[in-house]
């Protein structure tokens, strides 16, 4: 939130799959924390119910679940989760907002320009919309830009939960070659 929707500038809803792929992945490259933003009333109820499941009898269900969920955290703005992880790091977060189009004002970075963000010596907050996309307003508000994923065709929508995954692995994974001997 707040992201597009059809030309309109409102909210998308919040779908199990995405909390629990994201916080999968999110555990899985060691993330402290990933947040749920929504303000809406109904939704945040929605990712409770989800949240309160996981943390009591979905532990007995999949334990590894789990404990990739007990790390979601759910708040009603960006702003929100902006200030509990000052509170908690003691340094207001660099914001890295991710979007398939370009905001002008906004600096652009790519998987080349980890340096630049590691040397600010700040936590990492990355940014992701759902429907299509971030606002622009949201955007203009973070620190960076990350560009768009590009594969091989001019098909850019990917679901938020690949797009996260895919740049978790390209700024937090290993990249090992195989070596056969053949």
């Amino acid at each position: 939130f707040p992201s597009h929707d059809k030309g309109r500038v409102g909210n998308s809803s919040v779908t199990s799959i995405d909390i629990h792929d994201i916080a999968r992945s999110s555990r899985t490259y060691g993330l402290k924390e990933y947040y749920v933003v929504t303000p809406l009333e109904d939704q945040q109820k929605i990712v409770q119910a989800i949240l309160g499941f996981w943390s009591t009898s979905g532990i007995d269900y999949n334990q590894s679940r789990a404990d990739a969920v007990e790390r979601v955290r759910l708040a009603a703005t960006l702003q929100e989760v902006i200030n509990q992880i000052e509170e908690k790091e003691g340094v207001k977060p660099l914001v890295i907002a991710t979007s398939a189009k370009s905001v002008p004002g906004i600096e652009p970075i790519t998987y080349f320009d980890q340096q630049k963000v590691w040397a600010h010596k700040r936590p990492v907050l990355f940014v992701f919309g759902t429907a299509q996309g971030l606002s622009s307003e949201l955007i203009a508000r973070c620190d960076y830009l990350l560009g768009s994923l590009e594969g091989f065709s001019n098909f850019n929508h990917l679901s938020v939960r690949s797009a996260a995954a895919i740049i978790f692995d390209r700024w937090l994974g290993t990249n090992f070659a195989i070596v056969t001997g053949k």
